[in-house]
């Protein structure tokens, strides 16, 4: 992570979601108490949805990128469009980020990012820092996944309108 001895800096990214947001800060909490500086990073929307009232340990700080978005996803928004923008100029904006850390005292050591912005990755290789998934779903989903991926993706498919369809996962 760095030169022996030294602090990492770990730039925790996540997707500007509560249901993300808050196990990301939690797991943020519990880096900074054995030792990393931690900088915490979400949608500029996001960002400025969270509550500035919480008392954070010494070593988390907050920044934001820009995801396309002056509000951040809505309900009302076309889904597809939002990601594709959240992609094309999150990658642009943390980039940036990831850069101007660079340029003073304490650049980041390692970029960890949530499941939902796996883009993260590609802008960290690039910028030669290494990065890590911090899978913020239940162990169970993880599992639906793996089994939809081999061997029971088209029966999911097939049934998937069916409310009364039923599949027994090894």
């Amino acid at each position: 992570m760095g030169v022996m001895g030294e602090q990492p800096h770990i730039l925790l990214v996540t997707f500007p979601a509560q249901g993300h947001i808050n196990p990301a800060l939690q797991f943020a909490k519990r880096l900074v108490a054995i030792g990393a500086h931690v900088t915490f990073a979400t949608s500029i929307g996001a960002a400025r949805r969270m509550s500035k009232t919480g008392t954070y340990p010494k070593g988390l700080s907050f920044a934001s990128f820009d995801d396309g978005s002056e509000h951040g996803f809505r309900p009302s928004d076309d889904i597809d469009h939002y990601f594709t923008e959240l992609r094309l100029v999150g990658s642009k904006s943390l980039a940036e980020l990831i850069a101007a850390s660079s340029q003073n005292e304490r650049p980041f050591t390692c970029v960890v990012y949530s499941n939902l912005i796996p883009w993260v990755a590609k802008v960290a290789r690039g910028l030669h820092l290494p990065s890590t998934l911090l899978w913020n779903q239940s162990p169970a989903l993880l599992d639906i996944f793996y089994y939809y991926f081999n061997s029971y993706g088209d029966t999911i498919k097939e049934n998937f309108d069916d409310p009364s369809f039923s599949l027994k996962l090894p």
